[in-house]
Order: C-alpha cells, then sequence, then structure tokens
C-alpha cells in the first residue's frame, strides 16, 4: 500500500482466481477503508487473470466507498482484466487510456 496525497494505492498481484484470491484482495480493500482512507486505487499492472466472481467483491467495495463519498479507481489493467471488467459494468472505473502498444491501460 502506497499513499499519495488524499489517495491510497492497493498493489495487486499474481492471478486473481480463486475465492481466497478474492477473498485476500478484498480484505486489503477493506482493511483500508477500515484504516479511514477513502480514496482508493487498486493497480493491476501486476495482475495477469481475474475471474469475473472478483466483480463481486469489487461491487461490494465500490459500494462502501461511495457510500463514505469517496472513490475507488482501477489502474494497470490489461486488456484480459479490461474486458471482464466491461462485461460486468465496471469499466467505467478504469483510470487511463489503452495502450495498444503493452497492452495496458495506463
Amino acid at each position: 500500500m502506497h499513499e499519495t496525497g488524499s489517495c491510497l494505492r492497493i498493489d495487486l498481484q499474481g492471478n486473481i482466481l480463486s475465492l481466497d484470491d478474492c477473498r485476500t484482495a478484498s480484505f486489503r480493500i477493506h482493511q483500508a477503508i477500515r484504516n479511514g482512507h477513502t480514496n482508493i486505487e487498486l493497480d493491476f499492472s501486476r495482475v495477469f487473470e481475474i475471474t469475473g466472481s472478483f466483480a463481486g467483491f469489487l461491487a461490494e467495495a465500490i459500494k462502501t466507498i461511495n457510500g463514505l463519498g469517496g472513490m475507488l479507481v482501477l489502474s494497470g489493467v490489461n486488456q484480459h482484466i479490461y474486458e471482464i471488467l466491461d462485461l460486468v459494468g465496471f469499466s467505467g472505473y478504469v483510470r487511463g487510456s489503452f495502450r495498444k502498444k503493452d497492452k495496458t491501460f495506463r
């Protein structure tokens, strides 16, 4: 976790495919919220794959953060992850623009 100004960046890594992976990532987000952070950036630059069920965990985090007047943004999203986020309606939370050269959203 890295704090930049009023935003806390949480670096995720590896694959988020199993229920345990989802719970671990969700725990980190909710731990930050419990510590008073309501503007959170999830950095996916070191994540290769996510499961669609992770969207449920993201939905809960988005609802909680929005209820506190904060904002959740997703950065470093690759094309595969973006497509999943887009299918579940979360592409609007992705920060940056798509770079075809490295197939990453920045």
